[in-house]
């Protein structure tokens, strides 16, 4: 997939990291990218943000390890009123350690900190495309 010609989505996307400085870089590049990107960096304000914007958003990208509420519970909690959203979880923790602990989910994928620019676009165009799928 080439990262210059982004996948078109008919809703947002939506990054939540409590470090301020990756959700500001990551909604910075996926905006270069053409997307409209949603932010927060909590946990319940991602939830709020999801009631509040129904249909307007199609991916979650993540955090894992947030205080409060982590990336995966947030993910259940938004998936049972919002089946059809997809998520990007991005974690610094080893991959077999995460998903022995918290289960493969279908409606997303991990990639780990730090990730190469190109890694997070190919991965949420390919969830994009998965969104339009379904």
């Amino acid at each position: 997939m080439n990262p210059q010609a982004p996948v078109p989505l008919s809703s947002g996307l939506l990054v939540v990291d409590d470090d301020e400085t990756a959700c500001r870089f990551a909604a910075v590049l996926l905006r270069r990218m053409g997307y409209t990107v949603f932010t927060a960096t909590d946990p319940r304000e991602a939830f709020r943000l999801c009631e509040e914007n129904p249909g307007k958003i199609g991916v979650v990208i993540a955090d894992v390890a947030m205080p409060g509420l982590d990336g995966y519970v947030l993910s259940r909690k938004i998936g049972v009123l919002f089946p059809e959203i997809r998520f990007l979880f991005i974690s610094g923790h080893d991959d077999e350690e995460l998903l022995e602990e918290y289960g493969r989910n279908e409606n997303g994928e991990l990639i780990h900190k730090p990730y190469v620019t190109g890694m997070l676009i190919n991965r949420v165009q390919r969830l994009v495309m998965a969104s339009k799928e379904s």
